[in-house]
């Protein structure tokens, strides 16, 4: 609790939560003080941009003493105040102090009105509250009202309106949350000054997490974001702006093109491994050799490098199939992605002969006997999706036979890039073909109109996926649950 000339106040009572779960400070103006804030404001109000009611209250007690302070200087400078003259006294009005100021009009009434004037000019220019009527909605309203058209045409996929709003919540930590129309050219220039020196996933990392921006900013070491998280940031920002501008809210779009260039192509964001690197994978103690001492064995870590490496499908694709998602479509076995990012993602891809010799049709018949549901039951969904810990187990399982440095370019989805490699050599396939494995987006005449591809047609594309140099002659499904169960008895 905090002491004022009102007596003892709540922390809590000056709290309270917008319908968009942002806190804001706000506190009554004494009724003989309210002549010093313009239009004789009844309250103060401030955004505290945090959904953290922990933060909120700590942030509020700040709000509330700085409040306390300036109510007090006004106190002290209408003390001071001796109408027609003021001459070796002085009015200090929050960080600033008035000497030697003469006001003669000849009339008290008239006098007290243009100090209160005076005083009321300085409050507004030196007290971090809001005092002035918004000339348009604020921030977080348009953010929630694009949000939600968004997932309502169907546009977004939960984990896509997971990720947009993660980004939006960061904006509005960095412009703060003012009226849509305030945003200029210079706001969105400091926000991307700022964007470039701030870390990845603030929110995960415990050094960062519960920080205001200023704070993470004054620390040392921080290694920044990556220039295509930026540029993400960047565009989702000014895909925002642009529906803003669209709808009349605002007349500019003024993150358009504030991304950063880059000389490098998309495509080279990741690296495919070398076939040295797949060879040392498959060589590891997943596929021949003892299973580390006291380290838990799953399925999912046999079969996803042996998938990744023959279907190019990114690893949540892999993850998340239940049983019924693999079926035979004309004879082809195929894995039937569901629920992708996009409509193009959502696809059929054959299984390559290759899985099917190593026995993963066999491994899907034996879990539905056992009543499965789920093509790897031990994962669970988590923040980012079902892959959260299959990702993280295999950044471990590449480290530990140093597979890629740690520049970010070699990892699970390094296998898609492989598959691509394969795709690149087979001219005989046209790109219609690859692109419908992939998942690809294809904007030819021929791809837009028509049926999707039948698995008959898919097939001759999966074929030509081969690695010729790569020796898989020792890797087996049955050999590996021998090791697994021998390693669960010991």
């Amino acid at each position: 609790m905090i002491h004022s000339r009102a007596g003892i106040v709540k922390t809590s009572a000056n709290l309270w939560l917008n319908r968009h779960g942002t806190w804001y400070f706000r506190a009554i103006i004494p009724k003989h003080l309210r002549n010093h804030f313009p239009d004789h404001k009844r309250e103060v109000r401030r955004s505290l941009q945090t959904d953290s009611k922990r933060l909120a209250i700590q942030l509020a007690r700040e709000c509330r003493v700085a409040l306390d302070k300036l109510l007090e200087q006004l106190e002290v400078g209408k003390d001071k105040i001796k109408i027609g003259y003021i001459g070796a006294d002085e009015i200090v009005v929050g960080d600033a102090i008035i000497k030697g100021l003469k006001i003669d009009h000849g009339d008290p009434e008239k006098e007290q009105e243009s100090l209160a004037q005076i005083t009321s000019a300085i409050v507004a220019a030196s007290v971090p509250v809001e005092t002035s009527q918004p000339d348009g909605p604020p921030l977080t309203t348009i953010i929630e009202e694009y949000c939600a058209e968004q997932v309502q045409a169907g546009n977004w996929k939960p984990k896509t309106e997971g990720e947009n709003r993660a980004i939006y919540n960061l904006l509005v930590s960095i412009v703060k949350d003012q009226p849509i129309t305030d945003i200029k050219h210079e706001t969105m220039q400091n926000y991307k000054k700022t964007l470039r020196k701030l870390p990845a996933n603030m929110n995960k990392n415990k050094r960062y997490r519960d920080k205001r921006i200023k704070e993470i900013l004054a620390m040392d070491n921080v290694k920044p974001m990556s220039t295509t998280t930026i540029n993400k940031n960047l565009t989702r920002a000014s895909s925002l702006l642009d529906w803003a501008t669209r709808h009349g809210y605002i007349s500019q779009n003024f993150a358009h093109n504030l991304t950063i260039g880059t000389n490098k192509r998309a495509i080279d964001d990741r690296d495919p491994f070398s076939i040295d690197e797949l060879q040392t994978l498959f060589n590891g103690y997943l596929y021949q050799g003892k299973f580390p001492a006291h380290t838990v064995i799953y399925i999912y870590q046999y079969w996803l490098p042996l998938l990744g490496l023959f279907t190019g499908a990114r690893i949540e694709e892999l993850c998340k199939p239940c049983l019924d998602d693999i079926r035979e479509i004309d004879s082809i076995w195929c894995l039937d992605v569901k629920d992708a990012k996009t409509e193009a993602g959502e696809r059929l891809i054959p299984i390559h002969q290759r899985l099917v010799d190593l026995g993963f049709i066999d491994y899907v018949d034996s879990m539905k006997e056992q009543g499965e549901e789920w093509l790897f039951p031990e994962l669970h969904k988590g923040r980012d999706g079902k892959s959260q810990s299959a990702s993280k187990w295999f950044a471990r399982y590449r480290k530990r036979y140093s597979v890629g440095s740690n520049d970010g370019k070699k990892c699970f989805h390094s296998f898609r890039h492989n598959v691509k490699d394969c795709f690149k050599h087979a001219v005989e396939i046209s790109e219609n073909l690859k692109d419908a494995v992939m998942g690809h987006h294809n904007n030819s005449m021929s791809a837009r109109y028509g049926s999707a591809y039948k698995p008959s047609a898919l097939i001759k594309a999966v074929k030509t996926i081969d690695y010729p140099d790569l020796d898989l002659s020792h890797v087996s499904f049955s050999d590996f649950l021998q090791r697994k169960n021998k390693s669960n008895l010991m």
